[in-house]
């Protein structure tokens, strides 16, 4: 058993870091405030649904 993995072997994978560059960044920070307006804007009620949700 043991080997490069030691005793983690069968249990979750490793965890993965991942480097954020700066174009990255800024890409998610506006994809965040595009998301928050959209859902800050009201929304029409024949665009909605009807009032109890899906069926």
């Amino acid at each position: 058993m043991g080997g490069a993995r030691g005793a983690r072997g069968r249990g979750r994978p490793r965890r993965r870091y991942y480097r954020v560059t700066t174009d990255g960044a800024q890409q998610a920070r506006e994809a965040i405030a595009r998301a928050y307006r959209a859902r800050r804007q009201r929304v029409p009620g024949w665009v909605a649904g009807p009032a109890g949700g899906l069926p």
